[in-house]
């Protein structure tokens, strides 16, 4: 069903913009590397702690779409590596990856509103819900960082040109003709969110954007994030070990909306979906689209927990979901999102007192169930041989992937990946056993499940 963009209503009334900000702390030099983001053939290269993505122009004998102008340009110096070379001694070349941009398809999804987008089949995501497994929806990544001391993969976002959105009675429509199964409680849920996004909206377009408010709203958020990074280091030290994901968020004046900036992943989060660094970068900046929920239905019932929540303002904000990690297993987590208030206080531009924010979610498995994990994996290692390593891959990644061409360096994947991804389990799993106390012990990093009556609901 088509469903064609109408322009929304003009505002009658608007609110006043609150007190003009008076002290701006000076913007601080950021220490880390930023990694660029490249276009369409990638080189990894390690600097001391970090893992750098740069670009890099590299022939591939498979690739016959190079255009003469492409040709001559693989004579050219190439600056960013000049850089990398002047910022540290010690480079080390470590995996080539010859990518193919498939595009960005925008059939299948309709956007209601930022943040909010609705499938063809009736899916509904509120990606400040579902961000934590889903990835490469709605954002752009523009710079990767893995920083190694931390154990922390952080990703830059920035937002899609911006898509045509649709009201709020076309969406509504357009689900009751859909197989969503949540219509009743969707509709409802839709309606009241709308109602707050577009009070929010309204203060928004009565804010000036001038060339100042705009640079004070700009140097608040640098310093906001550099709070948000000593935090968050911090926070990975003294919890190492621990699966957990944060993102920061923040209202764009400009845009007259919401969005994610940065968002970060332990390592252990890696190892527990089946996943190495590098292939994962490799996989987003492809522009893959992941989503380890274990069916479009558990997806719109979290996305409408986190609408609703977020109405209530219910912090913190527990949940189960049930996912498929990349290698196939089954697998049910428990999960705590919180929102934490880093140091530097800021004095909000927009009059909104949630103008920047932090956001961490915890993760915690049962550990009978991490054992089955492990042996799960296991018994692919040992049985590999059985089978091609591009039909293991293929096997592998068949439940993320469908219809999308994927290719690996099969022996350097396994090599690389199982045998570390297996001992950090083992590791964890030992980690998790100690801090129980008890071996049998279930235990959340949030709560002790002593009874079903004790979990945290779900839709």
């Amino acid at each position: 069903m088509e469903v064609e963009n109408l322009n929304s209503k003009k505002q009658d009334k608007f609110v006043k913009r609150k007190e003009k900000v008076i002290d701006i702390l000076e913007s601080e030099e950021s220490n880390q590397i930023e990694i660029q983001d490249f276009i369409k053939n990638k080189q990894i290269i390690v600097i001391e702690d970090n893992i750098q993505f740069s670009p890099l122009f590299i022939q591939s004998n498979n690739d016959s779409s190079l255009t003469q102008n492409a040709e001559k340009n693989k004579t050219k110096p190439i600056k960013s590596v000049q850089i990398f070379k002047k910022i540290q001694k010690r480079q080390k070349r470590i995996q080539t990856f010859d990518i193919l941009n498939p595009g960005f398809s925008e059939d299948e999804a309709l956007n209601l509103f930022q943040g909010v987008q609705i499938s063809n089949k009736g899916m509904i995501k509120f990606h400040f819900t579902t961000n934590q497994l889903s990835f490469g929806h709605l954002y752009n990544i523009s710079h990767i960082n893995y920083l190694k001391p931390q154990q922390l993969i952080v990703l830059d976002y920035q937002s899609q040109k911006p898509i045509k959105e649709i009201s709020l009675e076309d969406a509504l429509n357009y689900l009751s003709h859909s197989s969503c199964k949540h219509f009743l409680q969707a509709s409802q849920v839709l309606k009241d969110f709308y109602q707050k996004q577009r009070y929010l909206k309204n203060i928004l377009d009565s804010i000036k954007t001038d060339e100042q408010i705009i640079q004070l709203h700009n140097e608040q958020l640098d310093q906001y994030i550099q709070s948000c990074n000593q935090f968050i280091s911090n926070y990975a030290k003294k919890n190492e070990g621990i699966i957990f994901q944060y993102f920061i968020a923040r209202v764009n004046i400009e845009k007259k909306d919401s969005e994610i900036i940065k968002l970060g992943y332990s390592k252990s989060f890696l190892d527990l979906i089946g996943i190495d660094v590098t292939n994962f970068s490799s996989m987003l900046l492809r522009n893959h689209k992941i989503n380890l929920f274990a069916d479009e239905d558990e997806m719109t019932r979290q996305s409408l927990y986190g609408m609703n929540s977020n109405l209530q303002k219910d912090i913190p904000l527990k949940y189960i979901n049930n996912i498929i990690t990349l290698d196939g297993f089954k697998l049910q987590i428990f999960l705590q999102k919180q929102q934490i208030i880093p140091e530097y206080n800021f004095i909000p531009v927009s009059g909104i007192h949630f103008e920047y924010a932090l956001t961490i979610t915890n993760i915690d498995v049962d550990v009978n169930d991490l054992q089955n994990l492990i042996n799960y994996r296991q018994r692919l290692v040992s049985q590999r041989n059985n089978l091609s390593y591009d039909d293991f891959i293929q096997r592998e990644l068949s439940y993320l992937f469908e219809n999308v061409e994927y290719s690996v360096h099969s022996s350097s994947f396994m090599e690389k990946y199982y045998h570390s991804n297996l001992e950090n389990l083992l590791k964890l799993e030992e980690l998790k056993q100690q801090q129980n106390q008890l071996v049998y012990a279930k235990r959340s990093y949030f709560k002790i499940i002593k009874k079903p009556n004790d979990q945290p609901s779900r839709i």
